[in-house]
């Protein structure tokens, strides 16, 4: 039937249907007038992007502005008379636009090579590009090879030149964009009627090289946090595959040298005092098998090193177990100490078989040595009542470290477990 349609209107009636595509195509035409294209940076960027919210939130802090780039590319040799007197008037022009702060170009530029005068005299009384009786081919020389402002200010051929517009703030737009920022994320936990506590970094404490960049995740983590309320940011030092091997074993790990010791601890001490006075984030840091952190002796000289007054600690019973620090006890020990708590059980008979046989952490996670609550060895009870006696007031969370790829679900591993633990509140 439909093929029948097909060759009696289309095939059959060719000028008609040209005509009526050719129609068509003119209304198009006509309302394309209407046609606007929003390429500002909140369309071209996800809803919500970290690296957006990172600009932004270091904007709102060390006072940034917002600025474009524009390239000029003149008929003429950039230092010809009629070049740097264009540049002059568009700079001009742009800088009374009513929302333009100030306008760089490479006439703004000080030359500290273009003359014979000595560096402090140079140094006091700089010239530029624009300025009378400068030397222009010299000043010129000196900014194409400057490794300061090659490929930056001035194009590798020398024949394009960027222009900096810095923008004028828009406290109103900043604090549109805060708003809609902090309802976006409220909507998220409000519609799923969850409260998020906190986050955390897993990561190269004890490896002086990351550290900048660990930093720079830590901020952005906690940017938001403080945007959502959260309590709490975690601090873990990542595994390592020298400790993983012997992890639960103190007398074979070997521990870190003095000097990289210190270096973690100037790290931690850092990083807990920028969550803390920077974002308003609890800093709690969390003993980790197979880590640089696990045993009590590591706790302990940690907590006795850092002299930050805002770290805290996040005991988890299935690790602290694991490295055979008794966690009821170690609640008692550190307990001005603990903000936070990470409940997690483990299988007594696969541990047992994790020391005989030497068998890494990582294998130890794969064989299930991590279990729902209730089914292992730790007695919640007994750690609801330490808890109950230090007056304990802080968040727990049900944490399972378990390997999906080994057939092991996550979900119904939580599901049991918040059962056990309902079972008994």
């Amino acid at each position: 039937m439909l093929s029948n349609a097909y060759q009696n209107i289309v095939i059959q009636k060719p000028k008609l249907i040209l005509t009526l595509l050719f129609l068509v195509l003119l209304s198009f035409g006509y309302f394309s007038k209407d046609f606007r294209l929003d390429a500002s940076s909140d369309t071209l960027l996800l809803e919500n992007d970290p690296d957006l919210n990172y600009l932004r939130e270091v904007k709102k802090r060390y006072g940034s502005k917002d600025f474009l780039v524009l390239t000029y590319t003149p008929e003429k040799e950039i230092i010809s008379d009629d070049s740097i007197q264009n540049l002059t008037n568009l700079k001009e022009e742009i800088q009374n636009l009513k929302w333009v702060h100030n306008v760089i170009t490479i006439l703004d530029i000080p030359l500290l090579s273009s003359s014979d005068e000595s560096l402090m005299e140079r140094l006091k009384n700089y010239k530029t590009l624009k300025d009378d009786g400068v030397d222009k081919k010299r000043g010129f020389e000196e900014i194409i090879n400057s490794p300061v402002f090659k490929e930056f200010i001035i194009s590798k051929d020398g024949k394009t030149t960027g222009i900096i517009v810095n923008l004028k703030s828009d406290n109103k737009l900043r604090e549109f964009i805060e708003k809609k920022d902090y309802f976006y994320n409220k909507s998220i936990t409000e519609n799923l009627n969850l409260k998020i506590i906190g986050s955390f970094i897993f990561d190269n404490l004890h490896i002086e090289s990351e550290h900048q960049r660990i930093k720079k995740t830590i901020s952005k983590s906690c940017a938001l946090l403080e945007r959502i309320n959260s309590k709490v940011f975690v601090i873990i030092d990542h595994i390592t595959k020298e400790r993983m091997e012997t992890s639960g074993n103190q007398t074979l790990s070997v521990s870190l040298n003095n000097n990289d010791h210190k270096k973690m601890v100037n790290f931690i001490n850092e990083i807990a005092n920028m969550c803390f006075e920077e974002f308003g984030i609890l800093p709690v840091l969390h003993p980790h098998a197979g880590s640089h952190i696990e045993y009590e002796y590591e706790i302990d000289r940690i907590l006795n090193d850092v002299k930050s007054d805002h770290l805290a600690l996040c005991l988890d019973t299935g690790h602290l177990h694991y490295c055979k620090v008794d966690p009821y006890n170690a609640i008692t020990k550190y307990e001005n100490k603990i903000k936070y708590m990470h409940f997690k059980d483990i299988n007594q008979n696969i541990l047992n078989k994790v020391y005989e046989d030497k068998i890494d952490f990582d294998a130890a996670v794969k064989m299930g040595v991590f279990c729902p609550l209730g089914t292992g060895i730790i007695d919640f009870k007994k750690v609801y009542k330490k808890l109950d006696e230090i007056s304990f007031s802080g968040y727990a969370t049900i944490e399972q470290d378990i390997d999906p790829n080994e057939g092991l679900d996550p979900l119904q591993y939580a599901k049991k477990s918040l059962v056990y633990l309902n079972n008994f509140k």
